[in-house]
């Protein structure tokens, strides 16, 4: 799978393979490790990982990380799985870093694997397999392709020897997962493909793009208050700095508490 923008709106096909940008280098790298200590424990890393409905139901101080942890684990008894998932992120992922920062990137990912778990926890008990857990970043990156989807709907991607708009082809995977996961329902059966947490990432990518003004206005007002902060304790350091120079002035470095050299001391060291 290639991905170009230019086509669609200029007449012209320019490809581009998206810059490796920092978050998704290292979740790249992160995904990789694990499964190398998936290979050397023989699956047995997944199987602490891995997130089921009934540990998250019966031991919620276990089960509750494992909304985070399993979606840093892949099938072990292959390299497909990881291939795929890091080859969507690579591609799709990068240009939503680029556009919206790694802050903002990495919640899409983090909330749309979270997302994708609980709606595969859902749909595990109700099929009767609770039992049954799942691994992958897979819910994290359909989320991503859907806001991508919403991001650049004309931009056109290769699939195999053919164009297609970005929209037309992640509209195309939420069917097939949608209407997957509906038969795994009626067969009472969560097959190999956990289909229910691929929906559940894309509908975490769509609301998140829904409300991505909010959460832009949100992440603008922290920074903003991380700033001032930063201001006002430079202003208040000055501010003490001023009064210890004037004490040694009128009384001698020998008046000088313990906080205080150990005030001077820091700044010092943060001068050099």
């Amino acid at each position: 799978m290639s991905a170009y923008r230019g086509g669609f709106d200029s007449g012209g096909y320019a490809f581009a393979f998206p810059r490796l940008t920092p978050v998704v280098k290292w979740i790249m790298i992160v995904c990789g490790i694990v499964q190398v200590v998936q290979l050397v424990t023989q699956g047995a890393l997944g199987d602490w990982l891995d997130l089921s409905a009934d540990r998250l139901l019966s031991n919620p101080l276990i089960g509750v990380p494992n909304l985070f942890t399993y979606m840093w684990v892949h099938a072990y008894e292959g390299l497909g799985h990881l291939v795929f998932n890091m080859l969507a992120l690579w591609f799709f992922g990068s240009m939503i870093e680029e556009e919206i920062g790694s802050r903002g990137f990495f919640r899409i990912f983090l909330v749309c694997g979270i997302t994708g778990g609980l709606i595969w926890v859902v749909a595990s008990k109700i099929a009767g397999f609770g039992q049954i857990g799942v691994v992958g970043a897979s819910g994290g990156v359909y989320g991503v392709l859907a806001y991508a989807a919403f991001s650049y709907p004309r931009m056109r991607v290769i699939l195999i020897l053919f164009p297609v708009m970005l929209a037309w082809l992640v509209g195309g995977l939420a069917v097939f997962a949608l209407y997957d996961m509906i038969v795994q329902l009626q067969r009472g059966g969560m097959g190999g493909t956990a289909h229910a947490a691929h929906v559940g990432g894309m509908v975490g990518g769509v609301l998140l793009f829904r409300f991505r003004g909010a959460l832009a206005q949100r992440d603008i007002e922290r920074e903003t208050r991380t700033v001032r902060k930063e201001k006002d304790k430079a202003k208040d350091d000055e501010a003490e700095l001023d009064r210890i120079l004037e004490k040694i002035h009128d009384e001698g470095m020998s008046k000088l508490t313990k906080a205080e050299r150990r005030f001077l001391e820091t700044r010092s060291k943060n001068k050099s």
